[in-house]
């Protein structure tokens, strides 16, 4: 007779996770929503007016996009963490689950951080006189590329902390 507390075969399928290498449908979620993602900023550049140059909205995006994408692969690894460390008699192993509450913070609460330290960041630019990030979004110039990497290093700071802070409140 199986112990009561072991998970059966069974019910170890019936858990969600976030990403399983041995489930090609997780994959195929990852990847439709990498493409939903891409495509409505597609369809936000035809019609924005006045029309960014190019180059100026791939840096842009390219700034969001690095952004949301360590923020899921966070979302992921904090549910992962969570589901590992659960104590007590908690039998919450839905990685889903998890990732779902951490998103909706991130979304809500998140949010009015990541606002918070923005400003911040922008009053600390202002102060220090640091023109990469006091512009943020202008990239002309022979230092554009590199006012782009400074302000990409900044929000995934910004997101590091959110995501700390998150992490705590969960």
């Amino acid at each position: 007779m199986a112990d009561d507390d072991q998970i059966t075969e069974e019910q170890a399928q019936q858990i969600c996770k976030i990403y399983d290498e041995d489930d090609f449908f997780t994959v195929i979620v990852q990847m439709m929503l990498a493409l939903f993602a891409l495509l409505s900023l597609w369809f936000k550049r035809q019609t924005e007016k006045p029309r960014r140059k190019f180059y100026t909205w791939f840096l842009d995006i390219s700034k969001q996009g690095l952004g949301a994408c360590y923020a899921h692969v966070l979302n992921m690894v904090i549910a992962a963490v969570i589901i590992g460390n659960i104590r007590g008699d908690g039998q919450l192993d839905d990685q889903c689950a998890w990732y779902g509450m951490s998103y909706l913070i991130d979304t809500t609460l998140g949010l009015v951080l990541a606002i918070l330290c923005v400003q911040g960041l922008d009053r600390f630019a202002q102060e220090f006189d640091l023109a990469s990030l006091k512009n943020s979004g202008v990239y002309e110039g022979p230092h554009g590329l590199i006012h782009w990497v400074h302000q990409v290093i900044a929000w995934i700071l910004i997101l590091t902390v959110v995501k700390i802070a998150i992490y705590a409140f969960m």
